[in-house]
């Protein structure tokens, strides 16, 4: 009981300054390269509407798109976890028309015909999935020690229990030393 005790105040501890000093600053980095990502986004805007052609307006949709995009994840990058995606996923499998704009917003940023604007797609994502990570990591380093206990004594108990069901004459066939085995 003591080890258990001290285990889990030294979780706290260990919890309190990752999310009191590692995961702010971890935050703002984030955040700084989201803001680079819409500065090159808003770049990129300015350099493709002069070359864009009869695509012009297409063209700047995606952008704008993308742009509004990663600024939306910019102002919810600090609650970006698995809770929120839990909700929104929820919300979009409820709401039949949020979910006819998120597809169809979706199939714009995918679908986009400037190569660079596919590639600051791919980093928004890829920084998104850091900030899950940062603001959800401690959450689930509380959950996956404990479902590795349960599904590891489940385990272990499922195989006591099978090797005790084990009938005596197959049990015997099994053993490489019968002799062991009391009769």
């Amino acid at each position: 009981m003591y080890y258990c005790i001290m285990v889990l105040a030294a979780g706290a501890i260990l919890h309190f300054v990752y999310e009191s000093i590692v995961a702010p600053s971890l935050r703002l980095e984030l955040r700084l390269a989201l803001i680079r990502l819409e500065d090159e986004v808003r770049l990129l805007r300015i350099q493709t509407s002069a070359g864009a052609g009869e695509q012009f307006d297409r063209v700047e949709r995606q952008l704008c798109e993308l742009q509004d995009s990663i600024h939306s994840l910019a102002c919810i990058l600090f609650k970006f976890d698995l809770v929120t995606i839990y909700t929104l996923s929820k919300e979009i499998d409820r709401d039949a028309g949020l979910k006819r704009r998120v597809e169809a917003r979706a199939r714009i940023l995918d679908d986009c015909v400037v190569p660079r604007g596919r590639a600051l797609r791919s980093e928004q994502i890829r920084i998104a999935t850091k900030a899950l990570a940062v603001n959800s990591g401690p959450m689930l380093l509380w959950l996956v020690v404990p479902v590795s206990l349960f599904v590891g004594y489940h385990a272990v108990f499922n195989k006591i229990k099978n090797s005790l069901t084990v009938p005596a004459h197959d049990l015997k066939r099994l053993m490489l030393d019968e002799e062991a085995l009391v009769a």
